[in-house]
C-alpha cells in the first residue's frame, strides 16, 4: 500500500482530477449546468421534481469511515503540488468557484 504522499503524486502525476474533457470541448461548456458534488442530491431531487420523477434517495455513505484525515486539500498539498492541481485544473476552479 502507498503512503498517503505517493497517492497524492500518482493522482497529481496521473490528472485523475481532471473532469472538464467530459463536459467541455474546444468550443466551450457541452452542458446545461455543472454541479458541484456537494450540491448534488439537493439539485436532482429539484430536477425530479421539476419532471414529475420520483425523487432520487440519496445513497449511504458506505466508504464515508476510510478517509481519517479530515483536512482540506490547502493543508495537506504542498504549494508546489496545489500550483501543479491549479495549472492543470484551471477550467474547473474558474467554472466551479473554487478557491486557489
Amino acid at each position: 500500500m502507498h503512503e498517503l504522499a505517493e497517492e497524492i503524486e500518482l493522482a497529481i502525476e496521473g490528472l485523475t482530477y481532471v473532469n472538464f474533457p467530459i463536459y467541455c470541448s474546444t468550443r466551450g461548456v457541452l452542458v446545461d449546468a455543472i454541479w458541484r458534488y456537494k450540491d448534488m442530491w439537493n439539485r436532482l431531487r429539484v430536477l425530479a421534481r421539476r419532471l414529475g420523477l420520483p425523487e432520487p434517495v440519496e445513497p449511504p455513505r458506505a466508504k464515508g469511515e476510510f478517509r481519517k484525515d479530515r483536512r482540506p486539500a490547502r493543508e495537506v498539498l504542498s504549494k508546489s503540488q496545489r500550483d501543479r492541481v491549479y495549472a492543470a485544473a484551471r477550467v474547473e476552479f474558474d467554472l466551479l468557484g473554487f478557491k486557489r
